[in-house]
């Protein structure tokens, strides 16, 4: 049998190597940051612009109408039966859930199909309702 030399280090000048370690933390960020940028969803679309707009911090449930009047509740796609069965649904659970909708529509969306999603909003109750508009300067 071969034996080889051990290696006797003397205390204090044991050292581990920190910079693979750095170079793997580095890959893990950039590779978390660019997969975090390619699945976040959106859905693009213009707003109409308001010269009255505000903002506003409440806690709310997102709903958006695209140009083609396809209605998304918080991202994901959806019917307008089934709004009308997740508002009636949800309006009877804890105080936890939002009572405030955010209504984002394409400003091309035809005239009714907003008033029907406003409508099936109002039949459910207890729900405030916020109109998303592009602010424009006062100027004009």
């Amino acid at each position: 049998m071969i034996k080889f030399k051990e290696q006797v280090h003397p205390v204090g000048q044991l050292n581990i190597n920190m910079l693979p370690l750095v170079d793997i933390i580095f890959n893990l960020l950039i590779f978390l940051l660019i997969a975090a940028t390619i699945s976040a969803k959106s859905i693009p679309f213009d707003l109409p612009q308001s010269s009255s707009a505000e903002t506003a911090s409440v806690k709310t449930w997102e709903l958006m109408v695209n140009r083609q009047g396809i209605l998304f509740f918080n991202q994901v796609r959806i019917s307008i039966k089934r709004l009308e069965k997740i508002l009636e649904s949800e309006k009877n659970k804890a105080d936890s859930a939002p009572k405030t909708i955010l209504i984002q529509a394409h400003k091309e969306v035809p005239f009714g199909v907003f008033v029907s999603v406003m409508d099936v909003i109002r039949k459910a109750g207890g729900y405030h309702l916020m109109i998303a508009t592009d602010p424009t300067s006062r100027d004009k």
